[in-house]
Parts: structure tokens; sequence; C-alpha cells
């Protein structure tokens, strides 16, 4: 998951301090938004011993801690898809990606573009995802990176 996290890393951003995101919500660690959910559990017990907020001034272990815990929480339901050990680390890490940006229950929508990665046909699936959706239009530069790793099933010159 080193691919995944980098890809992540270079879309979201790693801030140790809280910020608003281009869409004005509070934002800290690896994309994680304030807004719409509260730390996890070990986030919150790792800022405490430390004595810091829990809103603010991360350490480096709790980002790392949230990020696994959100990792899971908006991709893990991919990983469970047969289909999933074929797609490879590259086309894994660009599906990661896009479904840690619109969270689980968005990402899963996304049906006819899934169903075309179950059957391998990922020029398609690059295709549904860039000039199908709403957020590929919204989010060119990343999308279309995404895309372009779908069909090629290659990183290289692209992070």
């Amino acid at each position: 998951m080193d691919l995944t996290r980098a890809l992540i890393e270079a879309d979201e951003g790693n801030r140790s301090r809280k910020y608003r995101d281009s869409r004005g919500f509070w934002t800290i660690g690896i994309g994680h938004n304030l807004d719409a959910n509260p730390p996890c559990e070990t986030a919150k017990t790792l800022q405490a011993d430390a004595g810091l907020p829990l809103d603010d001034d991360w350490l480096p272990v709790t980002v790392d801690a949230q990020y696994v815990y959100d990792l899971k929480a908006n991709c893990g339901w991919l990983w469970q898809r047969p289909w999933w050990p074929g797609a490879g680390e590259v086309r894994q890490a660009a599906l990661n990606d896009m479904a840690f940006n619109l969270g689980a229950a968005k990402a899963q929508a996304f049906t006819t573009f899934y169903g075309l990665c179950a059957a391998g046909d990922w020029a398609a699936a690059a295709d549904d995802l860039e000039f199908h959706t709403a957020v590929a239009r919204q989010l060119p530069r990343r999308y279309g990176r995404l895309c372009q790793m779908l069909r090629s099933g290659s990183i290289k010159g692209l992070l």
C-alpha cells in the first residue's frame, strides 16, 4: 500500500495543523475532514496522551493512525471484490485514491465503472470515469491522472 499512500498524500496533502480545504471544510492529517467525521479513537488517545488538542497540532503518529482508519473505512469494501487481486498495484492505488476522495458510499454508486473494472476493461472504465462523472470534471488533474493509471496500469511519469 506504499503506492496508495504516496498517491493519496500527493492529492490530499499531509498537514499536522488543521486548515480549510478548497470547499471550506476543516481538514487535518491526510485529507481527514473534521467537519464530516470526528477523529478515530486511536487518534483521540494519542493526542490526549501527548496533552495535545484533538482538532489541531497532530503528532505524526496521530496522522498515520487516522490515515489507516480512513483508508480502511473508505476503501475496505473494494479490497473484498473478487477482481481486486488481479487489478495490480497501480490500478489498486488509483481505485483507493478515488474511494478515499469520494468516501465509500459515494464511490460505491459508480456501478457502471466498477462493472467495467470487474470485467477487466480498464480502458472503458477509465473512459466512463473521465467522461461521465461530475467528480472528474471538478478535479480534472487528479482524475485525469487516475484514468491514465487505470488505462495503462503504470504510474510512470504521473507521480
